[in-house]
């Protein structure tokens, strides 16, 4: 039986800081100020983004305490187009909400 290359993986915040560097003024300003930071990242990518680049992955799952419209906006810029099937989850205290599925 073939065995298929998955990704479970947690949204952190050089993964959003990165992803900040590349969004205009306003969006910039706005994740910025959800995950209290001053300024973005310097370099291009974060892990999650890197690892995405380098490897193919069927499914992809990502998991973040970050506010929705972040881990939809990170989804939309850094991994949208990698994986056949995709996911992402947002811990809300004790529960999982599922944000997006492609």
């Amino acid at each position: 039986m073939p065995y298929s290359k998955l990704l479970f993986a947690w949204i952190g915040h050089a993964d959003l800081l990165a992803m900040a560097r590349d969004l205009g003024d306003s969006q910039k300003d706005r994740v910025l100020r959800a995950i209290n930071a001053r300024q973005a990242r310097a370099t291009k990518e974060g892990p999650i983004k890197t690892l995405l680049d380098r490897e193919g992955f069927e499914k992809t799952h990502l998991l973040s305490n970050y506010q929705p419209f972040l881990i939809l906006l990170y989804w939309v810029i850094g991994v949208d187009e990698t994986s056949l099937e995709a996911r992402g989850y947002v811990l809300d205290g004790d529960r999982i909400v599922q944000a997006r599925c492609v």
